[in-house]
């Protein structure tokens, strides 16, 4: 069998002050993260174009260990989730509608994802800090479905917003601009780990390594227009 994945351009121009698409992005670093964490011999058909291919993006070995793998029965606190989300780029709301969003109410987390062309809610249900059910659930009538014995939460885009990329930013921004004043609200606003509109059109600035191409993550392709 071979999985088909979709790498999408941005839907926007470079440096624009806006962010692309949520569901872009959340469908790009979907397919980073399968081809970053694939198994030996695991083959895949990719449908992309050339804007896509052109765009340099991050590199691997700040791809594979971004997701986290819940299971019914894992101890794991509400704080924890909501933290770990929040920092993969995700938004807390006070009811999760879009993909990349999240709600907290009660023992109840649920959180927005994109699966192929389709929104996906998952419901995580806490005893406590055990996890005692995933239930998938409509994003628009929130109304639950079937369960599932575990998820897999991936970042919502490129940009991870943690302690180590918001000082290689805070660095980089400095040097090319000679400082930063306090009433730059873009770079206030990435200090205090907040995301911000068209934060992802300064990608280089928080990674230590370079930009690589589409093609590093990928092994010996057979390429096709």
């Amino acid at each position: 069998e071979v999985e088909i994945l979709n790498f999408y351009a941005w839907d926007c121009l470079p440096y624009d002050r806006s962010s692309p698409k949520p569901a872009i992005l959340a469908s790009r670093i979907k397919t980073l993260y399968r081809l970053a964490t694939r198994r030996e011999n695991e083959r895949f058909f990719i449908v992309t174009s050339i804007n896509a291919l052109l765009q340099k993006t991050v590199a691997p070995s700040n791809i594979n260990t971004l997701g986290l793998y819940l299971q019914v029965g894992t101890k794991i606190s509400l704080t924890q989730i909501a933290d770990f989300l929040i920092a993969r780029g995700y938004s807390r709301e006070a009811c999760a509608n879009n993909v990349g969003e999240f709600a907290v109410r009660g023992g109840i987390v649920d959180i927005v994802m994109q699966q192929a062309a389709d929104l996906i809610g998952y419901r995580v249900d806490f005893f406590g800090e055990e996890i005692e059910s995933i239930k998938v659930f409509d994003p628009l009538t929130q109304i639950t479905q079937e369960s599932v014995k575990n998820l897999e939460i991936l970042p919502a885009g490129e940009v991870i917003l943690s302690r180590k990329t918001v000082e290689n930013f805070r660095q980089k921004y400095r040097e090319n601009f000679g400082g930063a004043s306090i009433e730059d609200q873009f770079y206030s606003a990435i200090s205090e780990m907040r995301s911000y509109a068209g934060m992802e059109h300064w990608l280089p600035f928080f990674y230590e390594e370079n930009l690589v191409s589409f093609f590093d993550y990928l092994k010996t392709p057979l390429v096709f227009f």
